[in-house]
């Protein structure tokens, strides 16, 4: 009888320490449903030792001179494509370079053929009826209307080389004053991310 109680009083308390683990495992696991994800980004890398090592040094100069952005405006309407040279953007420099080139090549194209026309037009008018067109193109008007056309697209080409041109000023002062655009660390992106069994949310904060 006596073995009988002890085998019951055992097993009773071999059951409730069974329960109360399966409670802390459950709690336990209650608790680790609950994530708390901190990302953190901002506009640089800030792992090495100090962010300025992340650029060379004369990336730093410019970064530092508060006259970068007109020396780079400065050079760029002296010369087309200088100042992105200054700045370090050397890709910018054949672009700006060959729309420069194609649209000065399409006005002096469409100059000469305008001359040309004109000068044409000009001596059909007082008799002269032995020019290159005179068998191709008899008539006047038509001269005229040719002459017109090469005048148009001489403008049209000559407004390009002007936006060009102008382009490339503003990309330079752009470009200049975006090297020194604020990348303190304290100007940070953060954004937490927080999920359990109750809610889920997000969090954004900027800091300045």
């Amino acid at each position: 009888m006596r073995n009988k109680i002890l085998i019951l009083i055992t097993f009773s308390v071999g059951c409730l320490s069974f329960s109360q683990i399966d409670e802390s495992e459950a709690i336990e696991s209650e608790n680790s449903s609950s994530v708390n994800i901190r990302v953190k980004d901002t506009l640089l890398t800030f792992e090495a030792t100090d962010w300025k090592d992340q650029f060379s040094p004369r990336r730093l100069k410019l970064m530092a001179d508060p006259l970068t952005p007109t020396k780079a405006t400065f050079l760029s309407a002296i010369l087309p494509g200088l100042g992105q040279i200054y700045l370090g953007k050397y890709l910018w420099t054949p672009i700006i370079w060959g729309g420069l080139a194609t649209s000065l090549y399409f006005y002096i194209n469409n100059q000469n053929e305008y001359e040309r026309f004109r000068n044409i037009y000009k001596r059909r008018l007082i008799g002269y009826t032995d020019d290159e067109y005179a068998l191709l193109i008899p008539d006047d008007e038509q001269i005229l209307r040719g002459m017109e056309f090469y005048q148009e697209y001489r403008d049209i080409s000559a407004i390009f080389v002007a936006l060009t041109y102008i382009l490339n000023v503003i990309h330079a002062n752009v470009a200049a004053h975006m090297l020194q655009f604020n990348i303190d660390e304290n100007l940070t992106f953060t954004s937490s991310l927080q999920a359990d069994s109750i809610q889920t949310g997000v969090s954004i904060s900027i800091e300045f």
